[in-house]
């Protein structure tokens, strides 16, 4: 069951766009070149919903916690949805993490990135 409250819905709008999608989510990402940010942090949540997710032009990527001792790249994978046939699953140990509108992403798509890579790119405060 869906928890209304803790869905938010992201909008990019124009221009290129950094987005952190969180668990249930609605990303919308708009015209631009978009990143669009998934993680561990959603499976077992609910997955966020990608509604205009372009391959030509956006980047999906996943970033996974390595800090813990079995800190190993996750294993992703991607499935047609079997309920909505214009959609694709993103899976995180076989747990939906995302539903992308459309067809368009294939695997190669989604860059894995480690926790401590994304910390790295953020200014300290």
């Amino acid at each position: 069951a869906d928890d209304e409250q803790s869905r938010d819905y992201l909008n990019g709008g124009g221009g290129d766009d950094l987005i952190v999608a969180g668990a249930q989510d609605v990303v919308t990402s708009g015209e631009g070149t978009d990143q669009i940010i998934l993680g561990d942090w959603i499976a077992e949540q609910g997955a966020a919903q990608i509604m205009d997710y372009h391959a030509e032009d956006d980047s999906l990527l996943f970033v996974w916690d390595d800090s813990t001792a079995t800190g190993t790249e996750p294993p992703l994978s991607i499935l047609p949805d079997p309920d909505q046939p214009n959609q694709t699953l993103v899976l995180l140990d076989d747990i939906i993490v995302a539903r992308v509108a459309g067809d368009c992403v294939a695997l190669e798509d989604i860059a894995l990135i480690p926790l401590s890579a994304a910390l790295a790119l953020v200014p300290a405060a």
